[in-house]
């Protein structure tokens, strides 16, 4: 768990540091991943003292982003969100469908692809987001008391193109952590062969999808 997010890692070092005992960690986990508590000093069952000093050392949220914006439709929600660590911004939608809701995600910031069919490649490469920025925005909307049926990275930059991908569906299938099914999660690409493989192999029951603006290179 604490060799793919670097969120886990940092907290497990700091709680070691301090002497907190080893099942304290997991009840800090469970504030952020289970009650979704949005801030480090409302997590519950925490020592006071404890609770503030998550606070000092990791920022006021448990989140790596704050919202900059939310538009709502009858049947879409999104989020403009900003990061913590640069103030690079992801786009994040919530999508209603008549059974289920499914949130459609981002894996970097911009991307290099520039495919004709995307507004997103207009913007060019910016940065790839790390495991837990790609959850995170899961998150968010989770932190809002949304009920989340399904994911989907489809939303900025192309998914098999960042390695962190992987990472980020280990975060987000963990039990420990989020606990979706892995045939919840879908990965949409426009055909990085390399990742392909890596997907099927380490992750055969994520669903992947293709998108495609035609089956020709012109």
């Amino acid at each position: 768990m604490t060799a793919i997010s670097p969120r886990c890692r940092a907290l497990a070092e700091f709680l070691s540091a301090r002497g907190e005992p080893a099942w304290r960690l997991q009840q800090v986990l469970h504030g952020v991943y289970k009650a979704y508590r949005p801030k480090w000093h409302s997590i519950e069952g925490l020592p006071k003292g404890l609770r503030w000093r998550l606070k000092d050392e990791f920022g006021k949220y448990t989140c790596s982003f704050s919202p900059e914006a939310f538009t709502e439709g009858d049947f879409a929600q999104k989020l403009l969100l900003k990061s913590f660590r640069d103030d690079a911004k992801v786009e994040s939608v919530s999508l209603q469908f008549r059974t289920h809701r499914s949130l459609c995600i981002s894996s970097q910031v911009g991307c290099a692809f520039q495919c004709a069919f995307c507004a997103t490649g207009k913007v060019g490469f910016k940065r790839q987001l790390d495991g837990d920025e790609i959850a995170d925005q899961v998150l968010q909307f989770l932190q809002r008391g949304q009920k989340v049926d399904g994911i989907s990275l489809m939303g900025m930059g192309e998914p098999l193109g960042n390695p962190k991908v992987f990472d980020a569906l280990r975060i987000l299938s963990s039990p420990e952590l989020f606990g979706f099914s892995t045939r919840r999660l879908n990965v949409s690409t426009v055909g990085v062969i390399p990742g392909i493989v890596k997907l099927t192999k380490e992750f055969p029951q994520v669903n992947l999808a293709f998108s495609l603006h035609s089956p020709f290179t012109e």
